[in-house]
């Protein structure tokens, strides 16, 4: 099961980083190249524990859907959300948010697990984890723009 982790060190305080993690507004527009959008339960504003949102997007082609839950939530230090509806097999995504001597350090884990055995193993090596890195890499430089961005006209 592949697990993708990154790590992005923001000059802007942790509240900031994380409300940027669970806003359902920012995430869409972040992910832009994947024409992400918000379409059931809740589809706007900043995601809470237990909040349900399922996302389409587009990959390869062809439009998906997802539905996350926020799993645990302790402001402004850690964010999990799991699937609770979609096609992969498994899907987690963990943020963790923490001080650091340099700003703040946000680190990304992302593990997910393909439908279909042996078929979707080899999907993932040959498409989907290439596809998924640069829908995530997308997402976090676009968070550490933002949060940098506020905080430098704060």
């Amino acid at each position: 099961m592949p697990t993708l982790t990154y790590q992005r060190t923001i000059e802007a305080p942790p509240k900031v980083v994380f409300d940027l993690c669970r806003s359902i507004d920012f995430h869409v527009q972040a992910a832009q190249s994947i024409k992400a959008r918000a379409v059931a339960h809740r589809t706007c504003g900043l995601a809470e524990l237990n909040d349900k949102t399922t996302y389409s997007a587009s990959f390869f082609g062809s439009r998906f859907k997802l539905t996350t839950q926020i799993t645990r939530f302790e402001s402004p230090q850690i964010l999990h959300d799991e699937m609770a509806q979609g096609l992969f097999h498994r899907f987690s995504h963990h943020y963790i948010i923490t001080e650091s001597p340099d700003g703040t350090l946000l680190e990304d884990d992302f593990t997910f697990q393909a439908p279909l055995g042996p078929l979707g193993r080899l999907f993932e090596q040959l498409l989907l984890t290439k596809a998924l890195a640069r829908a995530q890499n997308e997402r976090l430089d676009a968070i550490k723009s933002e949060a940098e961005n506020q905080t430098s006209l704060a």
